[in-house]
């Protein structure tokens, strides 16, 4: 397949989003006040358990992260020559880090492809920096490691250890031992920043397929998460929708000014004997004339590290053990699969060219995905 030639981004300074997220129905998503949850108000950390026992997705609001800096190093890095791009591009092996092309990955069993661009960094390089921990990057990127990269991953792990923190109570386990399964200092983890790109349709951007019905195929395909949690910034513009549980429609999340988007990924919810729900989700180009523009996000996934095993930690919480005991999800589960193994597999049978069929989507489709039975999405 030849090279996909992306759209150059504008670096601009003009106000986001370029144009207003569409009067229209979209999924009521809970509000978390993340300044309520450090000061430990009770009545706040059971909003944020009802998010995410429920649908696993909150808006989470004083969050104290500012993205636009990293933003602006997308800007830069998205605008660099397509061959040189493709220099760091992640490959079809499993790993997450690098370069993701517009087309790399499938949307579907049909196999229709995805139509972003991710400079996915990872966190343990950019601790390390100028140490390389899995691999190199384009200089663009290299040359903001320090500033403002590893300032971003502190202030969001404030935010990942704060709610995981919060949860350790509920869930009946001790304080710092959902931390530890990512904090092993003689492993690796697979925790990164993703920088995404969609260029607006007049840009020559790689274009989101078109189904036989008419309807604008997913730029990103129906899945759920494969880390730990995921903290999502999104420039006030729309494009993500969530199927919320029992519910044959997709529905529309719209972006809050001040707010990220926060939701609970598969580690979590095997963790926690299925109790927090990691729930399917896709991104649609976005609706109305926010589409007629370019889409910039920023994603931070809080990932476990390699040798952390995917199951349930009934041996810490009577809670969890008997949650697991009921759960379809660890039914599925593999025995002794570590998080490094479960990521590397999803990410290889999401390829494009590692496809061999309808099969590969069903496979890449995850233990938590209350979708999987399901031949429509």
């Amino acid at each position: 397949m030849s090279a996909v030639i992306p759209p150059v981004p504008q670096l601009s300074t003009a106000p986001w989003p370029r144009a207003p997220f569409p009067d229209m129905e979209t999924h009521p998503l809970l509000v978390v006040d993340f300044a309520k949850i450090q000061a430990g108000d009770a009545a706040e950390i059971q909003t944020l358990i009802t998010a995410s026992t429920t649908l696993g997705f909150f808006y989470l609001k004083n969050h104290g992260v500012d993205p636009e800096p990293i933003f602006e190093v997308g800007q830069k890095a998205f605008a660099i020559p397509i061959e040189e791009s493709l220099g760091y591009e992640m490959g079809d092996t499993g790993r997450t880090f690098g370069y993701k092309k517009a087309g790399g990955t499938n949307t579907d069993a049909a196999g229709n492809l995805d139509s972003v661009q991710f400079w996915n960094i990872s966190t343990d390089d950019i601790r390390a920096f100028p140490e390389e921990k899995h691999r190199s990057y384009a200089p663009i990127v290299g040359r903001h490691m320090a500033d403002p990269l590893h300032p971003f991953v502190k202030q969001n792990d404030i935010v990942c250890r704060t709610i995981l923190g919060a949860f350790e109570p509920f869930l009946g386990l001790e304080a710092g031992t959902l931390m530890k399964l990512h904090e092993n200092p003689a492993c690796l983890c697979e925790s990164e920043v993703r920088i995404i790109f969609k260029g607006a349709p007049k840009s020559g951007a790689f274009a989101a397929p078109v189904g036989a019905d008419g309807k604008t195929l997913a730029a990103i395909g129906s899945h759920t998460d494969i880390g730990t949690f995921t903290v999502l910034h999104a420039r006030g513009t729309g494009g993500l929708q969530v199927l919320p549980p029992g519910s044959p429609d997709w529905q529309w999340v719209k972006p809050l000014d001040g707010h990220v988007i926060c939701n609970i990924a598969d580690a979590l919810s095997v963790f926690s004997g299925g109790i927090l729900r990691s729930n399917t989700h896709r991104v649609l180009p976005a609706p109305g004339d926010q589409g007629l523009h370019d889409r910039w996000s920023l994603g931070y996934f809080l990932r476990p590290s390699f040798d952390s095993v995917m199951y349930p930690l009934v041996e810490q919480s009577a809670m969890i053990k008997d949650a697991a005991a009921i759960s379809p999800m660890v039914k599925l589960l593999e025995e002794g699969v570590t998080a490094g193994q479960y990521v590397r597999k999803r990410q290889m049978l999401a390829r494009t060219a590692n496809r061999t069929g309808p099969e590969s989507w069903k496979a890449y489709t995850s233990v938590a995905d209350h979708s999987r039975d399901r031949d429509d999405i």
